[in-house]
């Protein structure tokens, strides 16, 4: 199992975020990371010659009131954050967004409308 970290979304949307999560991703594979890998997975399988490949997805929903809601969002938040001077120093992204990408983020964990949704990939295959 394995994200392509493209799949989050929020609601109400999070203008920030949606400039500073493309960011995060984009330093990753800028210092040799692929937040997108489990979009591959197929043709990864197929290429290491696995055979009866079967995909999958694993939802991730949360909203307000919810177990684990507002402790998912905090780890975004804590993803981001690890990256945080290294973004800004490297222009992915300006201090600015940064800043208003982690209020937002925060100001969501109260919010009573406030929901997410995220999906893994998954593969099952025989070597």
């Amino acid at each position: 199992m394995e994200n392509d970290s493209s799949l989050i979304r929020f609601d109400p949307l999070c203008p920030a975020f949606e400039s500073a999560w493309p960011a995060f991703m984009a330093y990753q594979a800028h210092i040799g990371g692929d937040a997108m890998v489990g979009r591959r997975l197929f043709r990864l399988f197929r290429e290491a010659g696995l055979i009866d490949i079967e995909l999958s997805i694993q939802p991730e929903v949360h909203w307000f009131g919810s177990p684990g809601f507002q402790d998912w969002i905090e780890d975004i938040v804590g993803n981001l954050e690890s990256a945080q001077s290294q973004l800004i120093d490297s222009r992915f992204c300006t201090a600015e967004t940064f800043s208003k990408a982690i209020h937002e983020l925060q100001a969501l964990k109260s919010n009573p409308s406030g929901s997410a949704v995220f999906a893994w990939n998954r593969v099952k295959a025989i070597r």
